[in-house]
């Protein structure tokens, strides 16, 4: 019973030239043409892809790294000479407050002198 059900797969299974023959049909070709156009899409193209955007990636990083440098450079430098600015403000006023209110001239000595004093003042 075995035998018989196995012969009669084998009878139904194409024979050579029928498989030949499917295998040159025009609409086997154009699919065969497609599943390898689509494989090669799907591994090589969308790898070619995927290493462009992982390289766009890397410059991207890079360019933010170097702006965040750039950044905290001009930051420092910002603070710098903020804190200049604020002694010589400072330098100013104690010049300033210890000037005469009569309005006498001073020589470049004495005021010299006077801000040396008001520094160590305020020291």
């Amino acid at each position: 019973m075995e035998t018989a059900r196995w012969k009669s797969f084998y009878k139904r299974l194409p024979k050579v030239q029928q498989t030949l023959s499917f295998f040159q049909r025009p609409a086997t070709i154009a699919f065969s043409g497609g599943f390898t156009f689509a494989f090669f899409y799907a591994v090589v193209v969308r790898n070619e892809w995927q290493t462009h955007m992982n390289q766009l990636k890397t410059q991207l990083n890079r360019s933010k790294q170097k702006w965040q440098n750039e950044r905290l450079s001009l930051d420092a430098k910002v603070s710098r000479l903020e804190l200049r600015l604020n002694r010589t403000e400072l330098e100013l006023t104690c010049i300033l407050e210890s000037a005469p209110k009569n309005g006498s001239n001073w020589s470049k000595s004495v005021i010299e002198s006077k801000y040396d004093e008001c520094m160590a003042n305020k020291k």
